[in-house]
C-alpha cells in the first residue's frame, strides 16, 4: 500500500469521521484494506527480496565465450551454454549479453538536402540543374 493512501484512509477516518464502507467506497478499496490500514499505526512497507537468475551460474562462461568471440549470436551461446547444461530460453541470455556487450557508438553522418530540380551527382562535386519539363525530352523525368 502507498503511503499517501495509508494517510488519506488514516485522515477520512480520524478527521472526517468516515466509515470504513464509505472510505472504501471513495477510495475503491477492499474493506479488509481500509481495515488493515486503520489497525497498524504505521504504513506497511512491502518488502521484495532480490532474486536470481537462471544465468548467474553460467555468468563466468559467458563472458569467457564473448571475450572469445565477441560478435557470436545469442544463438550461439545458447548452443555453447546447453551443452554445460544451461536448461533456460534464449529472452534472458539476449539481455545478459545486451548487459554485457559494449554499446557500439552510432556513425555520426551528414545529411544532404537539395532544392527541388537540383540533384548532386557522385562524379562532381557541384549542383546540377536538371529539367522538368517534358517538352525538350518527350519522356517524364520522374520514370
Amino acid at each position: 500500500m502507498d503511503e499517501a493512501i495509508w494517510a488519506q484512509i488514516r485522515r477520512l477516518s480520524h478527521n472526517e469521521s468516515w466509515s470504513m464502507r464509505a472510505i472504501a467506497r471513495q477510495l475503491g478499496l477492499a474493506r479488509d484494506t481500509v481495515r488493515g490500514a486503520l489497525a497498524s499505526d504505521r504504513c506497511p512497507q512491502r518488502i521484495v527480496s532480490p532474486r536470481g537468475s537462471l544465468l548467474d551460474p553460467y555468468h563466468d562462461s559467458i563472458v569467457d565465450i564473448i571475450e572469445k568471440y565477441p560478435k557470436l549470436s545469442a544463438v550461439r551461446v545458447l548452443e555453447k551454454l546447453r551443452a554445460q547444461g544451461y536448461g533456460g530460453q534464449i529472452s534472458i541470455i539476449r539481455k545478459r549479453l545486451a548487459e554485457i556487450r559494449p554499446r557500439r557508438l552510432r556513425e555520426a553522418f551528414i545529411k544532404r538536402e537539395t532544392l527541388p530540380g537540383v540533384r548532386r551527382p557522385k562524379w562532381t562535386g557541384g549542383p546540377v540543374a536538371t529539367s522538368l519539363s517534358t517538352e525538350q525530352s518527350g519522356r517524364c523525368p520522374f520514370s
